[in-house]
């Protein structure tokens, strides 16, 4: 009994445990807007900001209507993608109208209107003012543009653009570089490997990004020879290259399908 008493009184005198604090992570920001709000070219994009600072990279495609595996490649990646290191922001349809139709334009070339013209009566022209404007509010690092073309490079003329990078500032800028070492390394169909490719033009929409808001603008262009499922997955691995080489962190909820295929 004394033993016992002895122990009881021992337990009233000990110290309450701590209680235990439970650490809240907050996740990634995700937010949402429009362009072109209310118009017959109102448009989704979406941000992704990580917890930690890094850079920032636009993707955007779908300024041609026809051109639908870098849209495709981004709707797949924003459902699948986590960034927990530096900030992307996706606009998966440029000229929805023009997607929508699956044309490349509907009235006027959407890639060589920029900067826009909100006085001029095809929608062409206040969707690239819009869209100047959105991008020059961002304060990206870099934009890159994903387009597609009938014609695969050949080496020697530029306007084979199908399976190239293009840029339009000299000399080569060095992430450039970086993301051709890095992806054709992982691409062993030797069709399905990347090159840059010198080519400005003035009123395109990354030229006038460039130009405008001192950030490095690149086209990524798939050749449309290959299959639409080959060619998506060419453009999610350009895009994962992109963020890798400018030190963007993320996770992915499923693993990216190999990039080797058929074709």
């Amino acid at each position: 009994m004394y033993i016992l008493f002895m122990l009881l009184l021992n337990i009233s005198k000990a110290e309450p445990l701590p209680k235990i604090t439970q650490v809240e992570t907050q996740p990634p920001v995700i937010q949402t807007g429009l362009i072109g709000k209310g118009t017959i070219y109102e448009t989704k994009w979406v941000e992704m900001t990580g917890l930690n600072e890094g850079k920032s990279i636009i993707i955007e495609a779908g300024i041609h209507g026809d051109e639908i595996a870098g849209t495709l490649a981004i709707e797949k990646l924003i459902p699948e993608i986590i960034i927990t290191k530096g900030r992307v922001v996706w606009l998966p349809q440029m000229n929805k109208p023009a997607y929508q139709a699956k044309k490349r334009f509907i009235n006027v070339d959407l890639n060589k209107v920029f900067p826009g013209d909100k006085t001029k009566k095809q929608y062409e022209h206040a969707l690239a003012a819009d869209l100047f404007e959105w991008v020059g509010k961002q304060n990206a690092d870099v934009v890159v543009t994903l387009h597609e073309s009938r014609y695969l490079h050949d080496g020697t003329n530029p306007k084979t653009f199908g399976q190239t990078i293009v840029y339009g500032v000299k000399p080569q800028p060095q992430l450039l570089t970086f993301v051709l070492n890095d992806l054709n390394t992982e691409l062993d169909e030797p069709r399905h490997k990347f090159y840059s490719n010198y080519f400005p033009i003035a009123t395109s929409s990354t030229e006038q990004f460039v130009d405008n808001f001192g950030l490095e603008g690149f086209c990524a262009e798939t050749w449309r020879g290959f299959e639409l499922s080959t060619r998506v997955q060419l453009q999610r691995e350009l895009i994962l290259s992109f963020l890798d080489q400018l030190g963007i962190e993320y996770t992915l909820s499923t693993a990216a399908s190999s990039s080797s295929t058929s074709d």
